[in-house]
């Protein structure tokens, strides 16, 4: 983020725009993305100065190892 933030992303006005991949880990689904957008946004901006654009979430599991997690756990 540091270095993405030092070539010119990320920081008011700038033309290079921050986009994020937000893609959990585990047998669950995401939240909201309009939600995790703006805790996103919130929490770099306070922390670390960073101006954030887009948050894109996805949830990259085959089916078939989503629902043998999602037995472990007792999910389903």
């Amino acid at each position: 983020m540091r270095l993405l933030n030092a070539e010119g992303y990320g920081r008011e006005g700038a033309p290079l725009v921050l986009n994020l991949v937000y893609n959990p880990v585990g047998a669950f689904l995401p939240a909201s993305q309009s939600a995790l957008e703006a805790d996103f946004k919130r929490k770099l901006y306070a922390d670390y100065g960073y101006f954030l654009i887009n948050l894109y979430t996805i949830t990259n599991m085959p089916i078939n190892r989503f629902g043998i997690s999602a037995q472990r756990i007792g999910s389903i």
